[in-house]
């Protein structure tokens, strides 16, 4: 399965297809407040009508997971999502699977790199990093 991720201000996902505010950025001030994560999976014909599990989730610089929260928390996202076959849907074409997930209030440190990796399966896909600029 392909697996891409959007790094953006904000985002939403409407029918088929995605609304990106702010997308493409690797360098963030550490006090913005929010950020969004586009997930896009290209499922394959074979795949289709079968249940998935996701797992999305963020990183410090040394690997480990980013918490908050009293208690602190993971940050992460956890589902499951199926896609069906659409009538008239060419055969062995894949289809797209899109997920826009919207993040408020992260504790980002100034001049530190982040990861979000993304797990499909239990097995890790694919990952986008950022940094974030100094105070």
């Amino acid at each position: 399965m392909e697996a891409y991720l959007l790094l953006c201000d904000a985002a939403e996902v409407a029918g088929d297809k995605v609304f990106v505010l702010g997308g493409g950025w690797v360098g963030r001030p550490p006090r913005v407040p929010g950020m969004a994560v586009v997930v896009l999976l290209d499922v394959p014909w074979d795949q289709a009508n079968r249940r998935h599990e996701m797992e999305l989730y963020l990183l410090d610089e040394d690997g480990n997971m980013v918490q908050m929260g009293d208690p602190p928390r993971d940050i992460r996202m956890q589902g499951s999502f199926e896609v069906g076959r659409p009538a008239g849907h060419p055969a062995g074409m894949p289809l797209r699977f899109m997920q826009a997930i919207n993040f408020h209030r992260l504790p980002l440190g100034p001049s530190k790199r982040y990861s979000w990796e993304l797990k499909l399966d239990g097995e890790t896909l694919t990952r986008a990093s950022f940094f974030t600029r100094p105070k």
